[in-house]
């Protein structure tokens, strides 16, 4: 049971969504579907909630290159809930902050409360909602090759949390979560939802945490979200970019094996990290891509990983990894490995 952090304050009583991801804790990210053309977009939203998937993860846009202009993947899952009359059945989670997406935002607006406010209202547009279940927000000031640049244009966590408190008072956001935030901006964050009576996170989504990529979430946030009894939902904990975009690197290369590759590669522990995911894998008779994502799901908080599949291959592997609980042996075996 996530414990109540934030008291009767707008969008309290911990993540309300939490009990929809109960049967399918995973959440389908939105990362594939900026690049993939209709059909093959509802081919896999299709799938994804046929098999019982009730949460979609988004954002404005996921990256720029290829033509990306931004709101691609909102409008086709805008697109996809109207064809199917999926307006009250799915949970809607995007972002604010990050990469703007033609929305008469600049790069440098951030998370001001002019741009949080025109950022949501064009996310509702698009995804034909009038409420956004979950939204996060994007810090990329917290990014250490962006701090630099972008410092001077932070705003203060109290402009921040006033535009969001608005959002979710106006009926236009249930709740409210942070992606790539610094612990003490979280702790901030927190402290001053309780001091003002605000709208306060009831949730974190850490980029890439996962076995081989472990340190910057527990050493630096874990404490804190663990303090406020917070939902951690990781973003793309399997690493591959062959999971989100379409590249002659990844053609013929099957769901697991760019798995295996992308974790080679994250760590200098890389390669014997897979060699004990593809035993635990193997004795088990599953893929080496489902055991990775059960080792998450079963790390302290996390409520489901938030994962993007461009083909049913993949897709199938995370469904797959639902049904993969590890038991205590293996999960000391694994998570006793070294960072």
């Amino acid at each position: 049971m996530l414990k109540d952090s934030t008291g009767s304050r707008p969008g309290g009583n911990g993540l309300h969504c939490a009990t929809t991801l109960r049967e399918v804790p995973l959440a389908l990210g939105g990362a594939a579907l900026e690049r993939l053309d209709e059909a093959e977009s509802f081919a896999l939203l299709d799938a994804f909630v046929g098999s019982g998937g009730t949460m979609v993860d988004t954002r404005v846009r996921h990256g720029s290159a290829g033509g990306i202009v931004g709101g691609e993947s909102e409008t086709v899952i805008g697109r996809w809930r109207q064809a199917r009359r999926r307006r009250g059945e799915i949970v809607l989670t995007t972002k604010v902050g990050g990469l703007p997406g033609g929305d008469g935002l600049r790069d440098g607006d951030g998370l001001s409360a002019a741009a949080v406010r025109t950022s949501v209202e064009a996310s509702l547009r698009r995804l034909r909602a009038d409420h956004l279940d979950l939204l996060y927000t994007e810090d990329v000031t917290a990014d250490p090759e962006e701090a630099e640049k972008a410092e001077d244009r932070r705003v203060s966590v109290e402009e921040l949390l006033g535009a969001l408190d608005r959002l979710v008072r106006a009926g236009k956001v249930r709740q409210i979560g942070a992606a790539f935030i610094e612990a003490e901006r979280l702790a901030e964050s927190m402290a001053a939802a309780e001091r003002d009576g605000l709208a306060a996170y009831v949730a974190v989504q850490p980029p890439g945490y996962s076995l081989v990529r472990r340190r910057d979430y527990e050493d630096a946030l874990a404490e804190k979200v663990a303090r406020h009894g917070l939902a951690v939902l990781p973003y793309e904990p399997l690493l591959s970019l062959g999971f989100r975009i379409s590249d002659p690197r990844f053609d013929g290369v099957s769901a697991n094996a760019l798995v295996a590759r992308a974790y080679r590669r994250a760590s200098l522990r890389g390669e014997a990290a897979v060699k004990e995911l593809a035993a635990v894998a193997r004795d088990r008779g599953v893929a080496l891509g489902a055991v990775a994502l059960a080792w998450v799901r079963a790390q302290p908080g996390v409520v489901a990983p938030v994962a993007s599949a461009r083909t049913r291959d993949q897709l199938d592997l995370l469904l797959s990894s639902v049904d993969v609980t590890l038991t205590p042996e293996e999960l000391d075996r694994l998570t006793e490995f070294p960072r």
